[in-house]
């Protein structure tokens, strides 16, 4: 049995459980059934939207050691035991007491890591980041793990870095981790693969996306600054946990060159119309680089800060820089990027060509493969 366990809400955006949706679906290729355990039902919907059954333990999702006696009688409840589950985990609030408790349950956990901060003791931990250091890992679990590519599985990434498993023991546990890091494993969606897209020399289309919540009104700010180029059509997508939607429908109530969503089902399709993207450094960010679309990021948390400034000390997109540190400056350095992106086309194709490089469009199905080979 595979289980996901992730969170989605206005504070911590849809990113975990997009990602984990992704991933699930090229599971079920495999023949799986994947289910889905979350704190809260604030992701529900967009969770049995793409067919998967939910559990809502009716916890708090920053609190995750209290959430282990209602999971294990979940687990129980649907398996009689413990035995042949693996349970893949994403969020930031994860502990060791966390993990350590669901692995002597006999439960073998996957770590989705974008953090690389400490040891994690899981049974396989995956960091698909661009900006991941395989060598960081090395040092982070040397002494207690050593490496051990021979009797694991061995692959490169674009950048050159080794995914190695690496094997094993603490003291108390005895843990064996399998570690994969690097771009190989970035999992996109397969709607974003293989869709040829074409740069176009002059620019009409713009999307505008700040990922699955926007609690600072972002997206509002950006379009405000925008919404004056009267020969751009502005496409603007407020995530599933947006509070400023209706402050957006506002803005384009009047304005026949904006468009707002709420939801949008064909993703790819909406990219393909469009010139220039504004994002967050999300997950989306990947989607772009899949697709091809050249694009303007910003970091409005710490955890997007690498993200953002990698796509842009490798030429794949421009960094406008961290909201959350100077907002007004981050505005300001949207409006002067745009404006160049829209009269050089050789930045944008440049962009464009780097970004398509970066995903092939494999990840999901590798990190599959991992999760579902025991």
């Amino acid at each position: 049995m595979y289980i996901f366990r992730a969170d989605g809400n206005k504070d911590i955006g849809a990113g975990h459980v997009m990602r984990c949706l992704t991933v699930a679906d090229e599971l079920r290729k495999l023949g799986t059934d994947p289910v889905f355990v979350c704190a809260d039902t604030e992701p529900e919907k967009m969770i049995t939207d793409r067919g998967y059954e939910v559990i809502c333990l009716n916890s708090d999702y920053r609190q995750m050691e209290g959430e282990v006696p209602s999971l294990a009688k979940v687990l129980k409840t649907r398996t009689g035991d413990h035995t042949d589950i693996t349970l893949v985990i994403d969020s930031y609030f994860i502990t060791d007491g966390y993990l350590n408790a669901i692995r002597h349950m006999g439960i073998r956990t996957v770590v989705i890591d974008d953090l690389c901060e400490k040891r994690i003791p899981a049974d396989v931990v995956i960091n698909y980041n661009a900006y991941a250091d395989a060598g960081r890992y090395r040092e982070l679990y040397s002494g207690a793990v050593r490496c051990d590519a021979d009797a694991g599985k061995s692959a490169y990434n674009t950048d050159g870095h080794i995914a190695e498993k690496v094997s094993g023991s603490e003291s108390a546990d005895k843990i064996k981790t399998a570690l994969y890091v690097g771009s190989r494993f970035i999992p996109v969606r397969e709607m974003f693969l293989n869709r040829g897209y074409k740069v176009r020399k002059k620019v009409e289309n713009v999307l505008i996306t700040t990922g699955g919540s926007d609690i600072s009104g972002i997206g509002c700010r950006i379009l405000e600054s925008l919404i004056g180029d009267t020969g751009v059509t502005f496409y603007v997508i407020a995530g599933r946990f947006n509070p400023y939607i209706d402050r957006l429908k506002e803005l384009a109530a009047d304005k026949d060159n904006v468009i707002v969503y709420d939801h949008v089902d064909d993703m790819a399709g909406l990219f393909l119309k469009c010139d220039i993207a504004i994002t967050a450094g999300g997950s989306t960010t990947y989607e772009l680089c899949a697709i091809g679309l050249p694009f303007i990021c910003f970091s409005y948390a710490d955890n997007q800060e690498q993200v953002v400034e990698y796509m842009d000390d490798h030429g794949i997109a421009s960094d406008a820089g961290a909201y959350h540190r100077a907002g007004d400056l981050v505005i300001h350095n949207i409006r002067n990027i745009y404006d160049r992106y829209r009269e050089y086309y050789d930045i944008r194709k440049s962009h464009s060509d780097m970004g398509l490089r970066l995903v092939d469009g494999k990840g999901a199905g590798r990190m599959a493969r991992i999760i579902y080979e025991r």
